[in-house]
């Protein structure tokens, strides 16, 4: 007993010694880290922008990033986010910048019980290209993960709250867009086989969400566009649900939000939009199937369609202005 005593003694201090050099360690990576580039990102010169009304976008693993202003800061890596109601920023870099003076907590019960806090603030201006808008709602969480995620740090999502009053023109492939106040393209052109113009399918409990008609082999469907997801299709089911027409591509592990997800991918033969006929998109299987109606957010269009489309989106006029990019 002696003998483990003296051990212990002389353990028990190296082990502290050891956790108490751990923390300071584990403190000075994360000054340093990536994923917490905050001082660097405020300390960045302002670009000039084009003298017209486009705004650059980077296709960064097919996710949209922007550069966007908050109250006068330094220009801000944000990813473009048309499915998101509301914008979202950065909690932490919210605090650097003192800009949560004004937060209002919220919370929410979980699925499992837990009673999970929600923060939102309210920003005096958010400028995007030669856009702004003022006393912006935004919902604070921490958006580390998008590093850890994504291999790039956004430091928020512009959302419906900003884009509301605008045309979005999406041009991904040529790497713009531009925020246009009156309705100037939708209706320039008649539809063809090369354009098809699609109004928005209203949904009394998702009011910012862009739903339009569609089919996906030879089948009438309903999609909602969604710039958060890589893929042409994120469809509610199994491949087998979709046949004949589709190709099986097997399963495969992916990581979101900080959490590993198995998915199910395969080829849709066939989607039409309006007039214009699409094949071969890579598509995500969801392989959970809602009972009754399909669920109005199951069925996605994303990127992988979206960046090969000239798209208009007029939240003025409620319509969806798909182009072939010749």
């Amino acid at each position: 007993m002696k003998k483990i005593s003296k051990f212990s003694l002389i353990l028990l201090p190296l082990l502290l010694v050891i956790v108490l050099l751990f923390i300071y360690l584990k403190n000075e990576i994360e000054k340093n880290d990536p994923s917490y580039p905050y001082e660097m990102l405020l300390q960045q010169p302002v670009p000039t922008q084009p003298p017209d009304s486009m705004i650059r976008v980077e296709l960064w693993k097919d996710l949209p990033y922007i550069s966007a202003n908050v109250n006068g800061s330094a220009p801000l890596p944000f990813i473009l986010a048309i499915s998101m109601g509301v914008c979202s920023y950065d909690q932490e870099l919210a605090e650097i910048q003192k800009l949560t003076d004004g937060k209002i907590k919220l919370s929410y019960t979980s699925y499992s019980g837990q009673n999970l806090p929600l923060n939102f603030g309210q920003f005096n201006s958010i400028k995007l290209g030669h856009s702004e808008e003022k006393n912006i709602p935004v919902f604070l969480n921490n958006l580390d993960w998008t590093y850890h995620s994504f291999g790039k740090y956004a430091a928020g999502f512009i959302g419906y709250g900003f884009l509301k009053n605008y045309e979005v023109a999406c041009d991904f492939a040529a790497g713009s867009i531009k925020l246009l106040e009156t309705d100037t393209l939708a209706y320039q052109l008649e539809e063809s086989d090369s354009l098809a113009i699609l109004p928005f399918i209203l949904h009394p409990e998702f009011p910012s969400q862009v739903f339009i008609k569609a089919r996906i082999n030879q089948r009438d469907m309903v999609l909602v566009l969604d710039t958060l997801v890589p893929d042409g299709l994120l469809l509610e089911g199994t491949p087998d649900r979709y046949q004949p027409g589709v190709t099986f591509g097997g399963f495969e592990n992916t990581v979101r939000q900080g959490r590993s997800h198995t998915i199910q991918r395969g080829t849709i033969s066939s989607l039409e939009l309006g007039r214009i006929q699409l094949t071969n998109i890579p598509t995500q299987f969801s392989c959970v199937v809602t009972p009754g109606e399909d669920a109005p957010l199951s069925n996605v269009l994303g990127m992988a369609v979206l960046k090969k489309l000239q798209l208009v989106i007029s939240y003025p006029k409620k319509v969806v202005r798909f182009q072939i990019i010749s």
